[in-house]
């Protein structure tokens, strides 16, 4: 069950500029994000800077892609053990998950959308689907199409250009984490088995 880890808290920022966490996985397209849209590279100052960490099969090609196109704001870090993770959080003006267009992913909901939540960070989601659909309830952040470069720089520049809406959507995080935390969705899953178990005995 993906929730928000109690354990998390929000963090104080300040927009811009925007940082980014990610992985340089096959079922993220990074390329979107490194260098597809002339309008963040080179952007207004402040640039936003992207920060991918951990490893993936596509690491070494789209660190060499970032240095051939010049691309001083995109950062690769090496894993780090889990319990260090929160301290890049704490780095982060922005969440962006970002999964390729298939029907498969329209049924996965990353759990990197609650702990974003969790630690008060708007979300900028390229998935569709049931993920998207929380983003849009709660109103933690703005959905774009899926491999879609274009809709993901106009997200991320709106937010970074639109202080009150950044911070709008934070405080809907930090509100809407409650939500989502895993006693919450225990006790709700609880309810389900016991009133499933009920309707089975009448």
């Amino acid at each position: 069950m993906n929730a928000v880890n109690g354990d998390s808290a929000p963090i104080s920022r300040k927009f811009p500029p925007c940082k980014t966490l990610g992985k340089s996985g096959d079922t993220i397209p990074i390329s979107d994000e490194i260098g597809s849209c002339p309008q963040i590279y080179p952007a207004p100052a402040p640039s936003p800077a992207f920060l991918f960490l951990g490893d993936g099969a596509r690491k070494q090609e789209l660190m060499a892609e970032a240095r051939r196109r010049g691309l001083d704001n995109v950062l690769f870090l090496d894993s780090v053990p889990k319990e260090e993770v929160v301290r890049y959080w704490s780095l982060l003006d922005v969440s962006i998950i970002h999964l390729r267009k298939t029907e498969l992913f329209t049924m996965v909901i990353p759990s990197k959308l609650f702990e974003s939540m969790g630690m008060g960070i708007p979300v900028l989601l390229g998935v569709a689907g049931e993920s998207a659909e929380i983003v849009e309830k709660e109103g933690v952040g703005l959905t774009f199409e899926p491999e879609n470069a274009e809709a993901l720089c106009d997200a991320l520049l709106r937010l970074r250009d639109s202080p009150d809406l950044y911070g709008r959507l934070r405080d809907r995080c930090i509100r809407a984490a409650g939500n989502y935390d895993r006693e919450t969705q225990a006790a709700a899953m609880l309810v389900l088995l016991t009133s499933a178990k009920e309707n089975v005995s009448n």
